[in-house]
């Protein structure tokens, strides 16, 4: 691109000292409204060309080369910059799915840890009933054995007194 505006800005500054000779040639137009053409023309053109060349030389070709050289550069590491964001997109979507398959496996730990407590404790509520149960059923035969002798000692009791009862209602009669 450079080249071609080179070639083009070239091309245009031999067209304009070309046109200078021509018009310098031409009698009228030399005469026109006091304009003198002659070798100061071509001298002033041979100047300008001869500065645009070291310019070109000096400045522009080297403005070039360092443009080009960071073009060329700047393109690898927009290429290099490209591939690093696509592999940090890729390692961002693993990272995202090893979390969501972490949380769903500790999700489903969580359930099963649930479960497991339900079912101990369930199992140790039935064998603390069963031992309550037992329990009370001892309890109750002992209650029911004391009882038992409790109340045949009362019943002896009672007949003993009846019969004081009895003896003292005979003896007062």
């Amino acid at each position: 691109m450079n080249d071609a505006l080179n070639q083009s800005l070239h091309e245009a500054m031999s067209a304009t000292a070309e046109s200078s000779l021509r018009l310098a040639e031409i009698p009228e137009i030399g005469a026109m409204g006091g304009v003198d053409l002659n070798y100061s023309a071509l001298i002033a053109a041979g100047i300008f060309l001869l500065v645009w060349l070291l310019l070109k030389v000096l400045l522009f070709d080297p403005y070039l080369k360092i443009v080009r050289e960071r073009d060329k550069l700047m393109g690898g590491t927009r290429d290099d910059a490209s591939e690093d964001f696509r592999k940090a997109d890729e390692l961002a979507a693993s990272l995202d799915e090893r979390l969501t398959k972490a949380r769903e496996e500790a999700t489903a730990r969580r359930e099963a840890l649930r479960v497991e407590g339900e079912q101990r404790r369930d199992q140790m509520l039935n064998i603390a009933r069963e031992e309550a149960e037992t329990m009370m059923a001892a309890q109750r035969e002992t209650l029911d054995r004391e009882l038992a002798a409790a109340g045949e000692s009362k019943e002896v009791e009672a007949r003993a007194i009846a019969s004081a009862i009895v003896g003292r209602i005979l003896q007062a009669s």
